[in-house]
């Protein structure tokens, strides 16, 4: 079972990738609410299949009524929607593919086989660009972090009403990470190191120093209670943020 999600622009393209070389489940979002946060389209998924000869044991007529009611649910849900971007009404069942679109397809499918990357994502990103969904958000892209960590980092300053300071908590995540020991950013350390890189960029925007309030969570990660870090975290920054230079695991 193969999970991504498109926030930093990758998503089609990976998904795609895992079909060619076997995988025997993706995961897809009907149109309304595909894209961005989200995994990529199960229609865009469903062309890619019939091109391959790949079958889906899909009802696609199902899917597209049921994308209809998703548009009007997407739309009451408005003030929770952090994207507010829809695709272009489309249906495979229906519609037909612009032929310069169809050939974006095809040259995704033979750079995958072929391991191009760059032409794959030149001719996913197209495909979407045509389709309205939304670009590559190139903080993620370039501060390598998953999308679910950058939904918590936005929620988190949505509620210190500082949305004005996230460029500046992206651009700490890098430092926070080597920091701590350059843990992998996933759950829960993609949150533990999400959450100091907020604090730390308030922290500096009102002055104070970088550290003034580490997170419990953070602590714990730093003084070695969640393992072995891949880098060693400095005696002196330990001592500093757990009171301690030895790292000490987590007392059972």
């Amino acid at each position: 079972d193969f999970h991504t999600h498109c926030t930093p622009g990758y998503g089609l393209a990976a998904v795609l990738t895992a079909i060619v070389y076997g995988a025997d489940i993706v995961d897809t979002v009907i149109w309304n609410f595909a894209g961005g946060p989200a995994a990529p389209a199960l229609e865009l998924i469903y062309i890619f299949c019939k091109k391959l000869g790949v079958e889906l044991d899909v009802n696609m007529e199902a899917v597209a009524k049921i994308n209809k009611e998703l548009f009007d649910i997407r739309k009451e849900l408005d003030p929770y929607d952090a994207v507010k971007q829809f695709p272009k009404p489309f249906n495979p069942l229906t519609d037909t593919l612009p032929a310069e679109i169809d050939r974006e397809f095809d040259k995704a499918i033979e750079a995958a086989e072929r391991n191009d990357e760059a032409t794959l994502l030149d001719a996913c990103h197209a495909i979407e660009t045509y389709f309205n969904f939304p670009k590559a958000d190139e903080r993620v892209k370039n501060a390598e972090i998953p999308g679910g960590m950058y939904t918590n980092m936005v929620a988190q300053l949505k509620q210190f009403n500082s949305l004005d300071i996230l460029d500046d908590a992206m651009k700490l995540i890098p430092s926070v990470r080597l920091d701590a020991g350059l843990p992998p950013l996933v759950t829960p350390t993609s949150q533990i190191v999400g959450a100091q890189a907020v604090s730390s960029a308030l922290n500096l925007k009102n002055g104070r120093p970088k550290y003034a309030n580490a997170s419990n969570q953070f602590v714990a990660l730093v003084k070695g209670e969640y393992g072995k870090t891949p880098v060693p975290v400095n005696p002196e920054f330990r001592l500093q943020i757990a009171g301690t230079r030895e790292e000490t695991p987590y007392d059972t």
